[in-house]
Order: structure tokens, then C-alpha cells, then sequence
């Protein structure tokens, strides 16, 4: 849940939902219906994340932690997703680091 639903649903969500807005015209329909699939995923994984996160010990938490952390450098890593960045945000690192921040779930530590 935490690496799937939290990081990569939460990111498709993101990709899905610029597109639905910004992509090529005869596509946003498809983009739209897509981004709220996503989206849905995504709420789903973070509710149920905030559900089992009070139910686990304090090395379960620091586990998953860790494991999302790596999701999201993993993620951000490829070089289609840094290029999916650089493209919806520019070339603004503040921006990307925040955005990396929110994945890992530590963006209040910004």
C-alpha cells in the first residue's frame, strides 16, 4: 500500500490529472476518466495508510517509512518521470523537492 498506493497511485494520479487539463485535445476525455480512477486509488491508499499507521509499532512505522522513501528516489530516478516533472513544473528544484517530499510523506519536515 505504501509504495503503490501512496507513491505510485499518487503520482499517476498527478500525471493523469495534468493531462485531463494540458494534453493533446482528443485525449482529455479518456485523460479525465482515468484521473479520477486514480485519484480514487490513490485517496483509498493514503485513508487506508492513515488507518494501519496507527495500528503499527513505531519499527513497523520506520519501516514503511523507508520503503517509501525508496519508492519515491526509485521513481524519481527514471528518466521519464524526471521528464514528466520538468515538464508540468519546469526546471524549478524547490518544486521538485516538494513534490518528492508530499510521495515520501514527510513534506511537514520541508
Amino acid at each position: 500500500n505504501a509504495i503503490e498506493g501512496a507513491v505510485r497511485e499518487t503520482f499517476a494520479a498527478l500525471v493523469m490529472s495534468w493531462e485531463a487539463r494540458n494534453g493533446t485535445p482528443e485525449y482529455r476525455k479518456t485523460f479525465v476518466a482515468i484521473a479520477a480512477d486514480e485519484t480514487r486509488h490513490a485517496a483509498l491508499a493514503h485513508a487506508a495508510a492513515r488507518w494501519m499507521d496507527a495500528r503499527l509499532s513505531p519499527r513497523a512505522r520506520a519501516r514503511i517509512a523507508k520503503a517509501r522513501r525508496a519508492a519515491v528516489d526509485e521513481l524519481f530516478a527514471r528518466p521519464s518521470v524526471a521528464s514528466i516533472v520538468r515538464r508540468f513544473f519546469g526546471d524549478d528544484d524547490v518544486v521538485h523537492v516538494a513534490l518528492a517530499q508530499t510521495l515520501r510523506g514527510d513534506a511537514d519536515e520541508a
